[in-house]
């Protein structure tokens, strides 16, 4: 029901730019902890899985980040306007052009390499890095059944950088606040920063507890679920001037080894089903915190050897800039070389990222930061930040008017082209007079993945679910001659327009009772789905319903029949006749849909189609066949999308599916010469209500 456990969501790491002490002496310590931290996550990204926490590398960039960035304002507290805007103002340098020249590649790259079907939505994301709210579109996304589909995006890991940027926004106001505490009240400074900054961390800890076991989606890209480890590395700021000159030398040994050993562990004995951020990043954390706190002893027992090696400390300067670009590299070589990464592949993008890497922090991030104009002069700082988000705008709404430029041309073609002979289904109908494929593409790849019915679109009901049910009318709304029910997950909303199409023609009503994520039962495996379903099929039992129409995906092939005969039931008990449609066939792969093939083989659709593995069992299919009701029908499809030896991915010259597994309208509005009669078939058995 989520998409964190994408490769995208796990561990795209956040690595603040490496020199953020301020002017103050480096420390070799952190910059070693920062090393770790992105290899990591390049480990974890580029050999999936190995190590299976690698992706707690964001963790661990995220109390560094909180350390240094509270150590410089606590030493400088903002007193006034002018010092946030000089904070920001730095902020705005240090990080504004490497992340503008990511994202720009990215777009260029995607443009060359990636199926236009994916232009908008990435376009946006894109747009989205560049603003510092990728991580609350991708809360957005997670819990938006259109957005929550296909392959992870090239700009996903800026999701940990917005994060910090919005951290970076709060925490100058937050230590403000303890500055003006001190003065007003004669707190001692330190100690009432270390009592705000813990209680805002146990807040944010309390929430992200309760959030990593509810809304997971939601709580892995949230600022607020997130706070608390940013709050971790800023407590450790607040307590270190009294722990640094009390530790001794053993004591620092020790703490420097629990902590790097608590990383290491975290990254190898962890997985993605961890409750991250919840609970178990605690681990990750405080180990992090450890490592600072012990402050690089000086000691034969602290591998400074390895740590303050040329290697290591390379990794620690440049880990912001490899952040930044090997996620893209990963995400788009797939797409360049049109097949899965190799062993090889996957060492040159290592190698890629780190030559970027280099060139950005050497050529790019130090340069501009070192500019006189930009350190002299405030709002020549804000005039850059301006320009370069205003030169992602303008790419993104360049790109966005192509694509709604083919999109409104594609319309007209369906437009023009519904009805015709050999025309969608109808190829499939007519094998002999029509070419299966057919002759030409009547619409776009880009406009078949948005090709998305209003069942689907407008119409769903998606977690987290509303107080009361969405639903749709359709038709004849004022005095219809029949009224329908279209009920069932988002594989019944694929039928919307076409049963419109229906109605609309006939005189009927449409409401559509569309759960997303649920199946079409009283009984349901997922514990929010119970009640909003409960309503539904109330509200369908009470409705009047002369038919109800059903359809359901249901990845249990060995699913008890009589869950569904106690639905099909409660419908024939209201007066009401049933139509049970099969599920469609599809692949049911997001990161490799037809429609991105087609995009890639423009005159190859033949290397596109699928198996007829692509037909799956439908347990409420079989449980409508089973019926001995007369007035329960089935109705199966599956011939018109598959024939003896394939399921082709296109069909008389129309794209069948606009993602991995949901038709197209334009496909499914021409299944309505083959489906009107089932219709007509299942009303003639209602029960007369005299």
């Amino acid at each position: 029901m989520s998409d964190r456990d994408a490769p995208g969501a796990r561990g795209a790491s956040s690595a603040t730019a490496p020199r953020t002490q301020e002017g103050h002496k480096l420390r070799s310590d952190i910059q070693a902890l920062r090393a770790l931290a992105v290899t990591a996550v390049l480990a974890y990204h580029l050999w999936p899985g190995r190590p299976s926490g690698g992706y707690l590398g964001v963790d661990v960039f995220f109390v560094i980040s909180g350390f240094l960035i509270t150590s410089h304002l606590l030493k400088s507290p903002p007193r006034s306007p002018a010092d946030f805007a000089h904070f920001w103002a730095r902020r705005i340098v240090r990080l504004l052009p490497p992340a503008f020249v990511v994202i720009i590649s990215t777009i260029v790259a995607m443009l060359a390499w990636i199926p236009s079907s994916q232009w908008r939505s990435l376009t946006h994301e894109g747009l989205a890095s560049m603003l510092y709210v990728q991580n609350w579109r991708l809360v957005a996304t997670a819990t938006d059944y259109l957005e929550a589909r296909g392959a992870p995006s090239p700009f996903q890991h800026f999701w940990s950088l917005s994060v910090e940027e919005q951290y970076y926004l709060l925490w100058p106001g937050v230590v403000a606040v303890v500055a003006f505490l001190h003065l007003r009240r004669r707190w001692d400074y330190r100690k009432t920063a270390a009592v705000v900054f813990a209680v805002l961390l146990l807040a944010s800890l309390a929430w992200s507890v309760w959030q990593t076991s509810t809304r997971p989606e939601v709580a892995y890209f949230s600022l607020f679920t997130r706070l608390w480890e940013l709050a971790v590395g800023s407590l450790t700021a607040a307590l270190f001037p009294a722990l640094a000159g009390r530790l001794s030398v053993p004591v620092r040994v020790a703490l420097l080894w629990l902590g790097a050993l608590g990383i290491v562990a975290a990254c190898l004995v962890m997985t993605p089903q961890s409750a991250i951020p919840g609970y178990a990043a605690l681990l990750p954390t405080v180990a992090t915190a450890l490592v600072i706190v012990a402050n690089d002893p000086d000691s034969r027992l602290n591998p400074q050897w390895l740590t303050r090696s040329r290697p290591v400390q390379f990794l620690g300067d440049t880990s912001y800039a490899l952040y930044l670009w090997h996620w893209p590299l990963v995400v788009i070589a797939p797409y360049a070389l049109e097949r899965p990464l190799q062993w090889s592949d996957r060492l040159v993008v290592l190698a890629l990222s780190v030559l970027l890497a280099w060139a950005s922090t050497s050529l790019l991030e130090g340069p501009v930061r070192s500019w006189p104009l930009l350190r002299q002069r405030l709002r020549h700082a804000y005039a850059l930040g301006l320009v370069l988000s205003l030169g992602v705008v303008a790419t993104s709404f360049a790109v966005t008017t192509y694509v709604d430029r083919v999109v409104a041309q594609d319309q007209r073609a369906v437009n023009q082209a519904l009805g015709r002979n050999c025309v969608g289904a109808a190829a499939m109908a007519n094998p002999e007079h029509c070419r299966m494929r057919g002759s030409k593409l009547i619409t776009s790849p880009a406009f078949a993945r948005e090709d998305v019915t209003e069942g689907i679109r407008d119409c769903l009901n998606w977690p987290p679910f509303k107080k009361h049910p969405i639903t749709c009318s359709r038709g004849e709304t004022e005095e219809p001659a029949k009224k329908i029910a279209l009920f069932g997950n988002s594989h019944a909303g694929q039928w919307t327009e076409a049963l419109t199409d229906i109605a609309t023609s006939r005189g009927w009503q449409l409401d559509t009772y569309i759960m997303g994520a649920c199946f079409s039962a009283i009984e349901q495996p997922y514990p929010e789905c119970t009640d909003i379903v409960g309503q539904a099929l109330d509200l369908i039992e009470q409705g009047g319903y002369d038919l109800v129409v059903m359809a359901t995906y249901d990845e249990d092939a060995d699913r008890p029949l009589s869950m569904y005969d106690e639905t099909m039931d409660s419908f024939v008990a209201g007066g009401s006749s049933v139509l049970v449609l099969r599920d469609t066939p599809a692949p049911w792969d997001p990161e490799n849909p037809p429609v991105d093939c087609i995009d890639q083989h423009p005159r190859r659709w033949k290397a596109c189609d699928g198996p007829r593995d692509w037909i799956r069992p439908d347990p409420m299919h079989a449980a409508a066949v089973q019926s001995t009701s007369e007035v329960v029908h089935d109705a199966d499809f599956t011939s018109y999308f598959c024939n003896e030896e394939v399921c082709p991915a296109v069909i008389g010259g129309v794209i069948v599916l606009s993602d991995y597994n949901h038709m197209t309208t334009t496909f499914s509005r021409t299944l309505v010469p083959y489906l009107e009669p089932e219709v007509d078939r299942a009303l003639a058995s209602t029960p007369d209500p005299s």
